[in-house]
């Protein structure tokens, strides 16, 4: 049995499992929606009519219930869909959350971005600074932020721990985990993980504070094209909350960034883009001391962390142009 089969085969329990613990009816086939840390399914529900089903299964598997938290609260401006539901069972030993979302009209703008004039680009641009800062400007009820709760740092001390707790590895105890382990991987230049180690430890004072609702304010966590709702009325909306967390504002454009350092190895400019027309349309976002090396600094957390969960090719093969190692290079 191959690795892939042995996956879709999970998959297909997971699936199974949490339609009886969610008492889903599904009145068609499911479609399965690629997904890099859950499981996503379409479907058309006997009750609930054309919804959306994620199920979490590695990590912190908190993610899915904190988000519907979130989500049922959250203004909105923000263009969050409807939360129809959430809960937990397990498989065996394996605990596993799920969330049920309405499924809304229209499609990702990663997906609808090609086809679109730059005038419709331009209109997205606006519409997603709406929605962002409205998620940046709202403060959850005392009573919903005592119900968010992330791993506590005790526990994040070794590389599942910290790859599963967040998509930004920080504070920089946590990426030194990380680079330490990228140091045992066979095949990883000696020389690349020193230069990232130096770059890190330098800008570590850039670091930001997180999970301090006293000091800060909600953010996306994973804002991307992918993230980002559209539809044919020009309008967005910011879905998959899961990486949600407590941070300053600028951290949002982290992840655009990382994402444009992407495209830019394959020749692309759809994030650059974005970048540049929010810094126009939401102007506050940019306007932080040092932000080129700060974003920098969570840049090279990011991509420590993807090289780890991204597998290298043998030595005889070249590293792909959007490579975790090779983008990590770049920035070292």
């Amino acid at each position: 049995m191959t690795d892939s089969m042995s996956q879709d085969d999970e998959r297909s329990r997971r699936l199974v499992v949490v339609l009886e613990s969610a008492g889903l009816e599904p009145l068609g086939p499911l479609t399965g929606v690629e997904s890099y840390s859950n499981d996503t399914w379409m479907l058309d529900d006997r009750r609930f009519g054309e919804v959306v089903l994620r199920i979490c299964y590695r990590g912190d598997v908190e993610r899915l219930p904190r988000e519907a938290i979130v989500g049922r609260a959250i203004p909105p401006e923000v263009g969050y869909p409807e939360v129809l539901g959430s809960g937990e069972t397990f498989m065996g030993d394996d605990r596993l959350t799920w969330s049920l979302a309405r499924r809304l009209r229209g499609s990702t703008l990663l997906e609808a971005w090609p086809s679109l004039p730059d005038r419709e680009r331009r209109r997205a641009s606006r519409s997603t600074a709406r929605a962002l800062r409205a998620m940046h400007a709202w403060r959850p009820p005392d009573r919903l932020i005592a119900d968010l709760s992330w791993p506590v740092p005790e526990q994040l001390t070794t590389r599942k721990g910290v790859i599963g707790a967040s998509i930004h590895p920080v504070p920089i105890a946590r990426v030194r985990v990380l680079i330490a382990e990228l140091a045992t991987v066979q095949g990883v230049d000696a020389s690349l993980v020193a230069a990232a180690t130096a770059a890190i430890e330098r800008l570590g004072h850039h670091a930001p504070a997180f999970d301090d609702p006293g000091t800060s304010n909600l953010i996306h966590g994973d804002l991307q094209l992918s993230n980002i709702w559209w539809n044919d009325d020009g309008e967005t909306g910011l879905i998959d909350l899961e990486w949600l967390r407590f941070a300053p504002s600028w951290v949002d454009l982290a992840r655009l960034q990382d994402n444009a350092d992407a495209d830019a190895a394959e020749g692309l400019t759809m994030h650059a883009d974005l970048l540049e027309w929010l810094r126009e349309d939401y102007p506050e976002l940019f306007a932080v001391d040092g932000l080129e090396d700060r974003i920098r600094f969570l840049c090279l957390a990011f991509f420590v962390r993807q090289a780890l969960i991204w597998p290298s090719p043998s030595p005889a093969e070249p590293l792909a142009p959007d490579h975790p190692l090779r983008l990590l290079a770049q920035l070292v």
